[in-house]
């Protein structure tokens, strides 16, 4: 049996080398040692900046699920993505859900995101990938 990677904790991995407390921290602040406090309104941040899926949960927070929205294409949106129009904008390594690392910017400016199809996105990234 594997533990988890985060220093101090004993129990065992469930993804990405961490255990499933340590897992859901990482996914929702993008930090492993943020704990949740209650107390805040919906919309409400205890924190200035968070982490890249953290930046997200804000996003859907604030102006609902991506699939609530048409894409620019008419379609049912899918994802909220970033424009890269924020000139303060974020950028560090993210895994995705297979564990591959890649560099990812992200805005913690909830309106620097638009609602998009999984085509619309996929197309966008790559477009913004072969301008870097």
């Amino acid at each position: 049996m594997n533990l988890c990677g985060v220093d101090d904790c004993n129990t065992a991995q469930v993804a990405k080398g961490m255990c499933g407390k340590h897992y859901a921290r990482f996914k929702r602040y993008g930090d492993v040692h943020k704990v949740h406090k209650p107390g805040l309104k919906r919309g409400e941040h205890r924190q200035e900046t968070v982490g890249y899926a953290g930046a997200h949960a804000r996003v859907r927070a604030k102006r609902g699920r991506a699939s609530e929205h048409l894409c620019e294409c008419g379609s049912q949106a899918q994802d909220w993505s970033y424009t890269h129009t924020d000139p303060d904008d974020i950028e560090t390594l993210w895994a995705d859900h297979k564990g591959v690392s890649k560099l990812v910017r992200y805005s913690m400016n909830v309106e620097a995101y638009e609602p998009l199809c999984k085509a619309c996105h996929v197309s966008k990234d790559k477009t913004r990938m072969s301008s870097v």
